[in-house]
């Protein structure tokens, strides 16, 4: 028989998921935990296994498509003479039906059932599908008529969308649509609350977009599709009218010039700049932040203070502890040794914890400060920039630290990172000195409240007791959010922080 996987619930209260690639082709034949498609959310890219064994007969949606909860991947046909699971939690007597997951095989009337070989458990994303035999959970019987039974999600292959820039001009205000166009799309849309914060960052009211999803559902590409033909200057359709489209009023902003067509100064002055090659769409990681970095430059209140420092001490103290870093327990190699990064992250978490208004949380109303330090750390990878989490620093010595670090950055560079490694920073530290920049001034990711930005560490003179001299120095540079965060935070901390760096022997 022929069955549907359906794009499960990522969790963090996500609603839809990127489509980066597939893993497999119409034709194929898969197993039980077999990687179907890569998706990416949250910034980590993970791989769906398949619940099912059979040949793969269908395939919905294209890389780079962004795919609601519940949408159809693929369709596998197993060929057991067994019927789908959605058919037969249908079948089950009594008028009631289980409650199951996407890509879950349905049990009987409540019974404690072992899952056949032919059928998996629910899909665990990152950690492969589990079997119910393992477990043997009781499925909550749930009431005719309930959402989890009447829910519909169209079978039909999702549409392939054309490509819509993440930086879509913002249209504010759209006129109203025509008179006698009817109400079907009037007053408030049905949406997910990410689609209407996305609404709300664009300034677009919702009751003018048609939804394509189940009982009307406004869904992300709904919107970017009816922006993308807005900033275009096209007409758009109203939500549920029947009549002509709705075209940009007098009330909505004008949108910026298309590339290539050029300001209208630049057009009076002749210096058009002409377009060439293709138009790159922001995808997977590269979009998530895109779109991090423009909310940072909306909502923070960005200020920075910056401090170089001798850190003479810290290269030797981190040749040192390489001279006599133990081995490894148990594998006869040698461990790794900290680096001199490893070691400004240890007294970073120093730092922090003499200024825990800098490890702390902005929502916008209340900074919570937070007792475990959460640090993030910048890393620069082929799929863009991500930033693992390396929890709970606060109790980890230099060597834990070292391997934790190590471990997190490795994780975002192969693209094994869980999603939850790449989440829940309380502070970031950004190491630009390893592209080999001296200063720069890091943004802040909301709702984080400072970063700190790192130079490379190279010789430079300066003037001690009233000599001239040359040292291994380095620019700190802090940019925090001067909503809850003034001047004599930032400076102190970068003070504190300096006296750790000119004498680390104290922290370590």
């Amino acid at each position: 028989m022929e069955r549907e996987f359906r794009l499960p619930d990522l969790g963090e209260g996500l609603t839809d998921a990127e489509l980066v690639r597939w893993l497999v082709a119409e034709g194929d034949r898969v197993e039980f935990d077999q990687p179907l498609a890569v998706v990416t959310t949250a910034k980590a890219e993970v791989e769906l296994p398949s619940p099912y064994e059979g040949v793969v007969t269908a395939r919905y949606g294209q890389p780079g498509e962004v795919l609601p909860v519940g949408a159809t991947l693929v369709r596998v046909e197993s060929g057991d003479g067994t019927a789908p699971a959605a058919s037969a939690a249908a079948a089950q007597g009594g008028g009631s039906a289980a409650a199951v997951l996407p890509g879950e095989p349905a049990r009987s009337g409540g019974a404690d059932e072992r899952a056949t070989p032919a059928e998996s458990g629910p899909v665990l994303v990152g950690y492969g599908t589990g079997h119910a035999g393992a477990t043997g959970r009781r499925r909550r019987p749930v009431r005719p008529g309930h959402p989890a039974t009447t829910r519909r999600v169209p079978s039909a292959p999702l549409a392939r969308s054309d490509a819509v820039p993440e930086t879509t001009p913002v249209v504010s205000r759209p006129a109203p649509a025509p008179a006698g166009q009817g109400t079907a799309g009037a007053g408030r849309r049905t949406a997910s609350p990410l689609v209407r914060r996305f609404a709300r960052e664009q300034r677009v009211d919702l009751a003018l977009v048609p939804g394509t999803g189940p009982g009307g559902l406004v869904t992300r590409r709904d919107l970017e599709q009816w922006l993308a033909a807005a900033a275009n200057g096209a007409e758009v359709p109203a939500a549920g009218a029947t009549g002509a489209p709705v075209s940009q009023g007098a009330g909505a902003v004008a949108a910026p010039a298309a590339p290539g067509r050029g300001t209208g100064l630049e057009t009076a002055l002749g210096t058009v700049p002409e377009t060439s090659g293709d138009a790159q769409v922001l995808t997977g990681a590269a979009r998530v932040m895109a779109a991090r970095m423009a909310l940072s430059h909306r909502e923070v209140a960005a200020a920075a203070a910056w401090l170089e420092v001798d850190a003479s001490q810290l290269l030797d103290v981190a040749k040192a502890w390489a001279a006599v870093w133990p081995e490894e327990a148990g594998g006869g190699r040698t461990a790794r040794p900290p680096t001199p990064f490893a070691c400004l992250l240890r007294l970073v978490v120093v730092a922090l914890r003499a200024h825990p208004e800098l490890n702390a949380h902005f929502d916008g109303r209340s900074l919570r400060r937070s007792a475990a330090v959460h640090l993030g750390v910048a890393t620069q990878t082929d799929r863009g920039l991500l930033v693992p989490v390396v929890s709970h620093a606060e109790r980890l010595d230099l060597a834990g630290l070292t391997r934790a670090t190590a471990d997190a950055v490795a994780g975002a560079r192969a693209g094994t990172s869980r999603p939850d490694e790449l989440v829940g920073a309380t502070f970031t530290v950004s190491n630009y000195g390893a592209l080999g920049a001296d200063g720069g001034v890091p943004m802040v990711d909301p709702p984080q409240v400072a970063i700190l930005g790192v130079g490379r560490i190279a010789p430079r003179p300066a003037v001690v007791e009233g000599q001239l001299v040359v040292q291994a120095r380095c620019q700190l540079t802090l940019t925090f959010d001067h909503r809850v965060l003034d001047g004599a935070a930032a400076a102190g901390f970068l003070v504190d922080l300096e006296r750790l760096i000119r004498n680390p022997v104290l922290a370590l």
